[in-house]
C-alpha cells in the first residue's frame, strides 16, 4: 500500500507546490494591470491568477527558448517569479487559505482524496500513440537546446510548435527528470477538478443564478473524470489541456454573462483580457483551439456591447485594444518559432513561408498536413483515396469514441427542452445563458471540416452539453433576484439540482479501468518508452537514430526520427547549427515517397483504382474508378493521351463506352471512347497536389473467360495502351 501512496503524494505534493508558482505568476502579472486587477475581489482573482500565470509562463518560455533550452534554469527562473508574485500578496493568500479552511475544510479534504486518485492515476505508462512517435522527442530537444532552425526536416511533427511540450521540457528537471507526463497535464485537470467541487459544494448553498455558474462546473466533474481515468493523464497529448482550458473558458464565460450587467469597466476590461489571454495559450499549445477561443472572446465582447445604455466606440475600442495584448505576448512569438522551426508560421500550413535555407520543403508540409486531416478519418489508408470524397463519413461516425454521441444527446435533450418548456425565471433571465452554446458549436463546425479528431473536440463536445443543461436547468430556478426565496423552498431547488448532478454522473459513468496504477520500475512511476533503434550515416555524415521496428523514437537518442532522409544537412545560422533537406533527394511525402517523373516538372506519386500493366504489352486496366495524384511546382495544363484496348460493355468486352475526367473534384469533361482511337485530354493542374480521377461510366465486371495476360478474374473497366503525357502551357 505503500508503494501505491508515495508516488501519488509525491505527485499531489508537486502539483500544489506549481499551483501556487504559477498563481504567483499570475499575480505578478496583475501588477501590471493593477488598476483593473484590483476591479476583482481577491479570492476570485486568485483562480484567474494560477491560469493566467500559467499562460504567461508559456510566452515567458517561448522567449526563453530562443536564447537558452527550457531546464532546470528555466525552471528556477520561474519559481522566482513565482515566489515574488506571492510575497508581495502574502496577507491576502494567507488570510484566503484561512477562510478557506475554516468555512471549507470538509471540501478540501474531499479534493485532497481525489487529489491523491489522480496522482495515483498520473504514475502510469504513457498508451498514446504519438507520445512515442514525436512528442518526447521535441520536449527532450527543448530540454537539451536551444530552438533549432530547420528542426522540422529532421522530423515533420517536430516543427508543429505546441509550447506545452516546452512546459513539460521546464517540469523535466530534478527527481522529475523523464518523468514529466506524469506531471504536465495533471496539473491543470487537478485544478480544475477542485473548483469544480468547491462550485459542486457551494451549488447547494446558492441563490439565483449564481447557481448556474456552479451547476456548470459541478457538471463538468463527471466529463473531467473521463479524461482523467483510462490512462490518459499521464500523456504529453494536448487533450487534456484543451479539454480543461476550454471548460474553463465556457464556465468564466456563463459567469461573466451573469453578472456582466453589476460590472464596472475596468471589471470588464480585466476579464476580456483574461479571456484573450487563455485563448491565446490554447492556440500555441494546440492550434486547433483558435476558433473556440476567438469565440469565447467575441461573445463576451458582443454580450458587454449590447448591454450598454449607448454605444461608447470609445471606450470600446480602448477595451479590443487590451484584448490584443495577449496576441502580441503569445501568437507572434509562436508564429516566430514557427519560421525558426520549418520556415512557416503555422506549419502544417504553407501560409506565410518564408525563403529560408532550411525552410522544410513545400510538397512536404502539404503532405504532413493532408496526412492529419486523413488519418483521422480513415487510418492506414493513403490521404489522396480518403480526402478525394465524402465515403469517409460512415467510418469516421462509426470510430468515434461512446462519449461523443452521450455529450451530443444530452446537447439535444437538453436544448430541445429549453426552448419548449416553461420556466419559472422571467423571459430576459431565461434566454441570457444560450450565447455560452456558441463557441463550441463553432469549433465543432471547424473542427468537422478540418481535422475530427475526437480527443480535441471533446472539451467542445462536454462544454456544449453542460452548457445547454445548465442553460435549460437556469429555467427552473429562482432568478437573480431570489432576496424573497424562503429556506424551504432553497432546499426543494437544491435537491433538484443535487439530482441533476446525480442522474448526469450516473449517466456518464465516468470511472473508467484501470482504477487504480500499480507502481511501476521508475520509483514508483512507469518509465517512458524507450524502443530499440540504429544510427545511420546521412551523406552530410552524421548520425540520425531511426527506429529498429515501426516508426516510434520514444525517448531515443537525439537526433531521432521516423524515417531516414539520407539528403538531411546542416546548416548554420547566426552561429547555431540547425537541418536543411539539400535538392539531391525530392520527397514527395512524409513517408519517404519521391515520386515518378510522367512529364516535365510533373511527378506521379500515387495511383489507386488501376491494375498493373500487362507483361510485354505495358496495357494497363483499370476499375470502374480510378486516380493518379500528381505533385507540379506551379500551374501545369498537363495533356494524357488515352488509347483503349478494350473495355466493359453490358458484361462482356466491347469497344465504345464514356469516360468521365475530373481534376480535384472539378469535372474536366466526359469522353466517347472508342477503341484503338486516341483521346487526348487537357488536365487544368494546379499548384502543389492535384487528383485526377477516372470514373469509366460502363461500370466494372469479372469476365467468366480469361482474359489476355495477367488479368484473370479481375475486376475491369477498361484498359488503355500505355497513358503519354505532355506539357503545355497554361
Amino acid at each position: 500500500m505503500l508503494d501505491l501512496l508515495k508516488p501519488a503524494v509525491f505527485v499531489l505534493l508537486s502539483w500544489i507546490g506549481l499551483f501556487f508558482v504559477f498563481s504567483g505568476v499570475g499575480l505578478l502579472g496583475f501588477r501590471c494591470v493593477r488598476r483593473l486587477a484590483e476591479s476583482v475581489p481577491f479570492p476570485r482573482r486568485m483562480f484567474l491568477a494560477f491560469w493566467a500565470g500559467w499562460a504567461l509562463t508559456l510566452a515567458v518560455l517561448q522567449i526563453w527558448h530562443v536564447f537558452f533550452a527550457v531546464n532546470w534554469v528555466a525552471l528556477t527562473f520561474v519559481w522566482l517569479l513565482g515566489l515574488a508574485g506571492l510575497g508581495l500578496h502574502w496577507r491576502d493568500v494567507w488570510a484566503l487559505l484561512q477562510a478557506e479552511w475554516r468555512g471549507n475544510g470538509r471540501v478540501w479534504l474531499a479534493v485532497a482524496v481525489l487529489g491523491l486518485w489522480f496522482g495515483n492515476l498520473a504514475t502510469a505508462g504513457t498508451t498514446n500513440y504519438d507520445d512515442s512517435l514525436y512528442r518526447i522527442q521535441s520536449m527532450l530537444w527543448a530540454k537539451s537546446y536551444p530552438i533549432v532552425p530547420g528542426l522540422g526536416n529532421v522530423h515533420g511533427r517536430l516543427a508543429f510548435n505546441s509550447t506545452y511540450h516546452l512546459y513539460a521540457a521546464m517540469l523535466d528537471a530534478g527527481e522529475w527528470t523523464g518523468r514529466a507526463l506524469h506531471l504536465a497535464g495533471g496539473l491543470l485537470a487537478t485544478v480544475l477538478m477542485a473548483h469544480s467541487v468547491r462550485r459542486m459544494a457551494a451549488l447547494f448553498g446558492g441563490r439565483g443564478q449564481g447557481r448556474a455558474y456552479h451547476l456548470f462546473y459541478a457538471l463538468l466533474l463527471a466529463p473531467l473524470v473521463v479524461e482523467v481515468s483510462g490512462g490518459n493523464i499521464a500523456t504529453l497529448a494536448p487533450s487534456v489541456p484543451v479539454f480543461v482550458l476550454a471548460s474553463i473558458l465556457l464556465g468564466e464565460l456563463l459567469g461573466f454573462l451573469v453578472r456582466v450587467d453589476e460590472m464596472a469597466s475596468a471589471e470588464v476590461r480585466l476579464w476580456l483580457l483574461w479571456f484573450a489571454l487563455i485563448a491565446c495559450a490554447g492556440v500555441v499549445v494546440e492550434r486547433s483551439f483558435a476558433v473556440f477561443g476567438i469565440g469565447v472572446f467575441v461573445v463576451a465582447l458582443a454580450i458587454w456591447l449590447a448591454r450598454r445604455p449607448r454605444p461608447a466606440w470609445r471606450e470600446a475600442l480602448g477595451t479590443l485594444t487590451w484584448g490584443c495584448v495577449p496576441i502580441a505576448l503569445l501568437i507572434a512569438p509562436w508564429m516566430a518559432r514557427g519560421i525558426i522551426l520549418s520556415g512557416y508560421p503555422v506549419y502544417p500550413n504553407v501560409f506565410g513561408g518564408v525563403n529560408v535555407p532550411w525552410r522544410v520543403p513545400r510538397a512536404l508540409v502539404i503532405s504532413e498536413a493532408n496526412w492529419l486531416r486523413s488519418w483521422v478519418r480513415t487510418p492506414q489508408a493513403f490521404w489522396g483515396d480518403v480526402l478525394a470524397d465524402m465515403s469517409w463519413v460512415r467510418t469516421w461516425a462509426d470510430s468515434l469514441p461512446a462519449d461523443v454521441p452521450r455529450a451530443v444527446g444530452v446537447a439535444f435533450v437538453a436544448g430541445l427542452a429549453g426552448l419548449l418548456a416553461p420556466g419559472f425565471a422571467g423571459p430576459a433571465r431565461r434566454k441570457r445563458l444560450w450565447p455560452i452554446l456558441l463557441p463550441p458549436i463553432a469549433a465543432l463546425v471547424a473542427w468537422f471540416l478540418t481535422v475530427p479528431n475526437p480527443r480535441l473536440a471533446m472539451g467542445a463536445f462536454w462544454g456544449l452539453a453542460a452548457g445547454a443543461l445548465t442553460a435549460t436547468v437556469a429555467r427552473f430556478v429562482s432568478g437573480d433576484d431570489a432576496t424573497g426565496e424562503s429556506d424551504a423552498e432553497g432546499r426543494r431547488q437544491s435537491g433538484f439540482l443535487l439530482l441533476v448532478v446525480l442522474a448526469f454522473f450516473l449517466f456518464l459513468s465516468p470511472i473508467r479501468s484501470p482504477y487504480l496504477v500499480a507502481p511501476g520500475s521508475d520509483a514508483g512511476f512507469s518509465p517512458m518508452p524507450r524502443p530499440a533503434y540504429e544510427g545511420r550515416v546521412t551523406n552530410a555524415g552524421f548520425v540520425v537514430y531511426v527506429p529498429k521496428e515501426g516508426d516510434r523514437c520514444g525517448s531515443a537518442p537525439l537526433p531521432c526520427a521516423h524515417s531516414f532522409r539520407p539528403n538531411l544537412g546542416s546548416v548554420v545560422v547566426a552561429g547555431r547549427y540547425g537541418f536543411m533537406l539539400d535538392d539531391s533527394i525530392r520527397y514527395l511525402d512524409i513517408n519517404g515517397t519521391v515520386g515518378s517523373p510522367i512529364a516535365d516538372g510533373v511527378s506521379a506519386i500515387y495511383q489507386s483504382g488501376w491494375h498493373s500493366p500487362d507483361p510485354g504489352t505495358g496495357i494497363q486496366w483499370m476499375r470502374e474508378t480510378s486516380r493518379i495524384l500528381m505533385y507540379v511546382e506551379k500551374p501545369t495544363t498537363l495533356y494524357v493521351s488515352l488509347t483503349p484496348v478494350s473495355m466493359h460493355v453490358r458484361g462482356k468486352f466491347g469497344y465504345s463506352g464514356r469516360l468521365r475526367v475530373l481534376v480535384n473534384g472539378k469535372e474536366v469533361g466526359t469522353f466517347d471512347m472508342r477503341k484503338d482511337v486516341f483521346t487526348e485530354v487537357a488536365l487544368p493542374l494546379a499548384q502543389d497536389f492535384n487528383l485526377v480521377t477516372f470514373q469509366y461510366l460502363g461500370g466494372s465486371f469479372v469476365p467468366k473467360g480469361s482474359v489476355p495476360g495477367s488479368m484473370d478474374e479481375r475486376v475491369l473497366g477498361i484498359g488503355f495502351y500505355p497513358l503519354q503525357f505532355r506539357v503545355g502551357a497554361q
